[in-house]
């Protein structure tokens, strides 16, 4: 499967803000719109996307959520979500608001599933100690709560979130590819492969785990107040490009793309005023490949 991280939080005054420095050719979009939802779902699937990874963190992502679970059933097209983990930094917040997903979500035959877990992208996984994670779980499947969790690892090279995940994914390759050697994104998502696909052969009675190699076209989020400003150059393609050859070596069981429309950290391969649809055309290629693989 082909994914891509998918954002709701947008609305029509967002597009004015100084920080957003393109705009997307659907127009100045409400991000709560079903129509727009629509269309983006139907964008994407040209270009050989499969769903959509939502981010949610409760609250108005969560209603927005279901307007694009009801735009996906009409379109055949997968939706789970990316939990902002960040949002609720204890145990207890982490623990609330995956409870309140569950309620919502578990027995809704639109949100895609996983031996009949719900699927759960968690990002920033490693900003808690794997301890926290594990007790977590553990909890709510004693309340009857089974999912399917796939752990963004964040260094790109500690697998030990495997022991407490289903699997693993890094969402983001900027760090790597601006501070590493040439060929280290290659070097570091093939070890990654290997070890997921080698854990149940290591572990004997565990179940297999899920490697999700990440694809981007650029990222730039120097606008952005953050103490750690970082710029990944596009390269007319070439990014996008090598972050793609590192991703197929690696064999992976799907390619995550960051993302369809984050603009306030220009991660985004949706049409739009600078770009036209350049990395649309180039997603349809990287997923056609991909697919002929399998």
């Amino acid at each position: 499967l082909v994914w891509a991280f998918y954002y709701v939080w947008y609305n029509s005054q967002s597009w004015s803000d100084s920080r957003v420095i393109d705009k997307p050719l659907l127009g100045t979009y409400d991000s709560g719109d079903r129509n727009t939802i629509l269309s983006h779902i139907r964008m994407a699937k040209s270009s050989g996307i499969d769903g959509f990874i939502v981010s949610w963190a409760g609250g108005v992502t969560d209603t927005r959520l279901r307007t694009v679970l009801d735009a996906a059933a009409q379109e055949n097209f997968k939706v789970t979500i990316l939990f902002e983990s960040m949002a609720a930094p204890t145990k207890d917040g982490l623990l609330q608001l995956l409870r309140g997903f569950f309620s919502n979500y578990e027995n809704d035959g639109r949100y895609f599933k996983l031996d009949g877990r719900p699927v759960v992208f968690v990002y920033a996984a490693y900003k808690q100690a794997l301890s926290v994670w594990k007790d977590i779980f553990a909890t709510l499947r004693t309340e009857g709560h089974h999912g399917f969790y796939v752990a963004d690892i964040g260094t790109f090279s500690d697998v030990s979130s495997l022991d407490v995940f289903d699997g693993i994914f890094n969402y983001s390759a900027v760090d790597i590819l601006t501070s590493k050697p040439a060929g280290t994104l290659n070097t570091l998502s093939t070890s990654l492969g290997l070890s997921t696909r080698s854990y149940s052969l290591l572990h004997p009675g565990a179940q297999a785990r899920l490697w999700a190699a990440t694809i981007m076209p650029g990222f730039d989020d120097r606008l952005l107040s953050r103490t750690v400003q970082r710029y990944l150059p596009r390269g007319d393609g070439s990014t996008y490009q090598t972050t793609f050859d590192a991703a197929l070596a690696s064999n992976p069981d799907w390619i995550l793309i960051t993302s369809f429309n984050e603009y306030y950290e220009n991660s985004y391969i949706e049409p739009s005023t600078n770009y036209a649809s350049h990395y649309m055309d180039l997603t349809s290629q990287f997923s056609a490949t991909f697919k002929q693989t399998i």
